[in-house]
């Protein structure tokens, strides 16, 4: 029996009782919290309430009471970014298929994910495997949705503990997608896992080439792939593991199902060698591609070595891609 997972996002839910709360609080009530020196800054999550701009802060906290009452989480940030016009941090979220220790003495494994803070220059845990049962796991694709959901494909086959609505119990295959809700990230990460994506259901599988190699998510709701070596998928699309492909879903979970469509030729724009198959991939709110390539590439006025991230801008209008939508 297929089921659907219909998620709730916790900003808008935090912003639909936000007109009790200011009634309850007076409306136009000054939030005594807001721009006091050192409370933090407004679009960076912190353990204060309030933060240091008294304007955007009132601004938010009208909408998004939690934020003055509880602390200024991710999502205040967000709204900080939306609401007020500041302009917040980039963090760049990936994984390294082996363990190591990044600058600043942060140790991370093949099952964790790193953030890179564009702002600062540091590097954090995003994603702590060992506290979700993801032990020993390598993750080789992920990324980060909407509503803050990670999207998971490892390396190889396995299990995970807690896993619900896959077809095969806690099992999963190096050609499916898991999505894990977190009520936690960092070093002491918690959350839930679902099974999201069923590669076997739509012509990815039996072929280690298939596996996935990268994963992105489009406001349409359609999936962003890239596979580890050459694929043909039902619909006639025929890709390499230069290019992206997009599947457009009808259903997804344990009977996943949809179309296929080429999304990103790399060989229209100069990644065609066996050193430039892509590595990771990641749509970008303004409609260009962060990439990065599994050796040296080579392409019109940019060069770089193997875990180089670099932006993929496109430059017709009329196949620009798609633009992801970002947390309200």
């Amino acid at each position: 029996m297929e089921t659907q997972d219909f998620r709730l996002n916790r900003s808008a839910i935090r912003r639909s009782i936000a007109p009790v709360a200011l009634a309850l609080a007076g409306v136009g009530a000054a939030w005594g919290d807001c721009g006091v020196p050192g409370s933090g800054n407004c679009v960076m999550p912190h353990e204060n309430v309030g933060c240091a701009d008294s304007t955007c802060c009132t601004t938010v906290c009208n909408l998004d009471p939690f934020c003055c009452d509880v602390g200024w989480d991710e999502y205040c940030a967000g709204e900080a970014v939306e609401l007020c016009g500041l302009r917040g941090p980039m963090i760049e979220v990936m994984s390294f298929g082996v363990s190591t220790t990044l600058p600043g003495g942060v140790a991370v494994s093949r099952w964790d994910l790193a953030a890179y803070h564009t702002g600062t220059g540091t590097w954090s845990v995003y994603f702590d495997g060992d506290d979700v049962g993801f032990a020993g796991k390598t993750i080789r694709a992920a990324t980060r949705t909407a509503d803050g959901d990670l999207l998971i494909a490892t390396e190889v086959a396995g299990t995970v503990a807690g896993l619900v609505g896959g077809p095969s119990g806690t099992s999963f295959e190096a050609y499916d997608i898991l999505r894990f809700t977190p009520s936690t990230l960092g070093d002491t990460t918690a959350g839930t896992w679902n099974f999201h994506f069923d590669g076997s259901d739509v012509g990815l599988t039996g072929n280690t080439a298939l596996a996935i190699r990268a994963v992105g998510t489009l406001s349409d709701g359609s999936i962003l792939i890239n596979t580890l070596g050459n694929a043909t998928l039902p619909g006639g699309v025929v890709a390499t593991a230069n290019d992206l492909v997009k599947f457009t879903p009808t259903s997804l979970g344990s009977v996943t199902a949809g179309t296929w469509s080429m999304y990103f030729d790399g060989s229209d724009v100069g990644l065609s060698t066996s050193n430039e198959l892509l590595d990771s991939a990641a749509p970008r709110a303004d409609g260009s591609i962060t990439l990065s390539t599994r050796g040296v590439f080579s392409v019109p006025g940019l060069t770089g070595n193997r875990g180089t991230l670099f932006r993929f801008i496109p430059t017709s209008s009329a196949t620009r891609p798609p633009a992801p939508t970002r947390p309200s």
